[in-house]
């Protein structure tokens, strides 16, 4: 069975005419049903619409021009093309027929290859425009969803973010309020082994001792809570003043080195013999440099621990060089996110938070400067930051 090509309604009230364009457009394939008047016209269109119309434009009772009329004020009606046909060629009708909706005229005698030209061009017109406005409908819906979407993720993330800086609060009020006792515990128990309420006999010490290094841990861990959380809510801020960087780094060394020789590690420390002063914040440079020598320790079971301290033009470098059991580079880009740890599980031999190096990147970076990290497995790691020699309030 051969391929229709469109549905055609040939409306002339001359039967002549249309078993003419009926045997012209059939030929080509095309499905021709007739109508004789405008009326018979329009319930043909209502029944079942066609592809193109073929309109007459003198009919009696209803002419073309009616016709179209009637078809174009139907939304249902109004996309479908209208050549009209006529034995009239006066510029006036023919104005008419583009006023009335029409798409195209034909002027009679026929020229099948004429009509058959304007026919096709007109339903592939047609069609592209109907396939244009599918696909504009999609792309609109598509952007519809998408907007709805990018709305929900947007008020998703407003949520989460709202939740976050609740969490972030709450654990900043929680820990402070937690530091209180845990300083009363550690102050009294340096009190009684201090032995200023009485001797104690050896296992009170040793006792007493492990309440006080486990208050310590404690105290050291809400501290870490405490700091992230102020740094999460926006809370944190660093102070701008002047001071001896030397000096801190000096005294951070001594600090660490009894840890060290309890180890057996040899502590050394490399720097510049002038002083070097900045303008930055001193205890939190302290933190930093605490954080990064004790775990520098804490992984090395043998070997050197280093510190290097350098001017580099506006800035100060500060290295921390450890010999100890270096780092998986699959490890590395997760180093400074909060709470990661690269020893895990029941066998634990290290302890630790994973916020540590967290709360460093983020002191260094709230300072003005920038950390990184080079670690070789087995072989031993090498932290750097830096720090700007003049740093403004933050």
């Amino acid at each position: 069975m051969p391929e229709i090509k469109g549905t055609i309604l040939v409306v002339d009230d001359t039967p002549a005419n249309l078993q003419l364009l009926e045997s012209i457009l059939q030929e080509k394939g095309y499905q021709v049903r007739a109508a004789i008047s405008g009326q018979m016209a329009l319930k043909a269109v209502r029944h079942q619409p066609p592809d193109i119309i073929l309109l007459d434009i003198n009919m009696p009772e209803m002419n073309g021009f009616e016709v179209c009329r009637a078809l174009k004020a139907d939304p249902q009606f109004f996309c479908i093309p209208v050549i009209f046909v006529s034995a009239a060629v006066d510029t006036a009708d023919k104005l008419h027929a583009f006023e009335e909706g029409g798409v195209d005229y034909v002027t009679k005698p026929f020229q099948p290859l004429e009509v058959l030209a304007r026919v096709e061009t007109h339903l592939a017109l047609a069609r592209a425009k109907a396939t244009l406005e599918q696909q504009n409908s999609a792309l609109e819906q598509a952007l519809q969803e998408r907007t709805r979407m990018q709305d929900q993720l947007l008020e998703a993330k407003e949520r989460a973010e709202a939740a976050d800086r609740i969490k972030s609060a709450f654990l900043a009020t929680m820990s402070h309020e937690l530091r209180t006792p845990l300083n009363s515990i550690i102050g009294f128990t340096g009190l009684l082994l201090q032995e200023l309420a009485g001797p104690l006999n050896t296992e009170q010490v040793k006792q007493l001792g492990m309440v006080r290094n486990s208050a310590q841990h404690l105290l050291s861990l809400i501290s870490d809570v405490l700091d992230i959380s102020k740094i999460e809510a926006g809370q944190l801020t660093v102070v701008a003043e002047p001071f001896n960087l030397s000096d801190v780094i000096r005294g951070v060394v001594q600090t660490v080195r009894p840890l060290a020789g309890k180890k057996g590690l040899k502590l050394v420390l490399e720097a510049d013999v002038d002083p070097v002063c900045i303008t930055g914040d001193q205890r939190r440079v302290e933190q930093v440099l605490l954080n990064l020598l004790s775990n520098a320790v804490k992984f090395t079971e043998q070997g050197t621990v280093k510190v290097r301290s350098v001017r580099e033009g506006s800035s100060c470098l500060i290295t921390v060089d450890d010999t100890g059991i270096g780092i998986q580079p699959d490890d590395l880009p997760a180093l400074f996110r909060p709470f990661y740890q690269i020893d895990t599980g029941l066998s634990r031999k290290y302890e630790g938070t994973g916020l540590g190096l967290s709360i460093c990147k983020k002191l260094v970076e709230l300072m003005g400067g920038t950390i990184r990290v080079v670690s070789t497995p087995g072989a031993g790691s090498s932290f750097s930051f830096t720090l700007p020699v003049e740093r403004a309030a933050a």
